[in-house]
């Protein structure tokens, strides 16, 4: 034989005698396992695959575009309301956890004595010398001061502070003393109107939310403006 076929029917003879029998017999009947595995999984696939088609046989793409995209809706509605009732369960957790307590507002104290020739800076931006000039002094006007109280029994007030209703206390005014300071600026701007006194702030009392809201309701029923 030529050399080309002596080295090819040594290959095929060493082939032969490196492949052992039951191996061979093995990879065989593993193989027939496979395919008996990927026939049943294709059943199934088509079996599944006809009842698709029984079921949307009679349906129109369109229809059937219909019924996926409503599906989908549902599906994104019922997420929305799951989120929606998560944040409100984490809202209401974070109102019982924290600790209702309203701060007192800063004041700025600064010494000396006001009067109407010597207004403060404050009251001169809000255009307190242009109302007195203009006679425009709050006579028969009644104002809310919603706020921390006022010291009404202050003589600056000229009697014209009158308290009304404290929903919150505790702290006493020389600390509290925010609302003090703003119906100072207001009698400064308009000497004759009455001021009514709510206050809304404090270490005790009712929630500071409802008591503003009372306070409201209750200066409007008193006639202030």
């Amino acid at each position: 034989l030529p050399r080309g076929a002596e080295r090819q029917e040594r290959r095929r003879a060493d082939e032969a005698v490196s492949v052992p029998g039951p191996p061979l017999s093995t990879s065989m009947s593993d193989g027939a396992g496979d395919s008996t595995a990927t026939s049943s999984i294709l059943d199934k696939i088509k079996g599944v695959e006809e009842k698709v088609s029984d079921i949307t046989g009679g349906l129109t793409d369109t229809q059937i575009i219909g019924i996926v995209a409503g599906a989908l809706v549902l599906v994104l509605l019922l997420l929305s309301c799951c989120c929606c009732r998560y944040r409100r369960r984490k809202v209401k957790a974070a109102v019982k956890r924290k600790h209702h307590r309203l701060t007192r507002p800063y004041v700025e104290r600064s010494g000396g004595q006001l009067s109407a020739d010597r207004l403060p800076a404050g009251c001169i931006l809000h255009g307190a010398k242009k109302l007195h000039a203009a006679k425009l002094d709050g006579k028969g006007v009644k104002i809310a001061v919603i706020d921390s109280g006022i010291d009404c029994r202050h003589p600056s007030f000229h009697g014209k502070a009158i308290q009304k209703k404290w929903f919150r206390h505790g702290t006493s005014l020389s600390e509290d003393d925010h609302g003090t300071h703003v119906a100072g600026t207001i009698h400064f701007l308009a000497p004759q109107a009455e001021l009514h006194d709510y206050r809304v702030f404090g270490e005790n009392g009712i929630d500071g939310d409802k008591a503003i809201a009372q306070s409201i309701r209750m200066a409007t029923d008193d006639g202030c403006q």
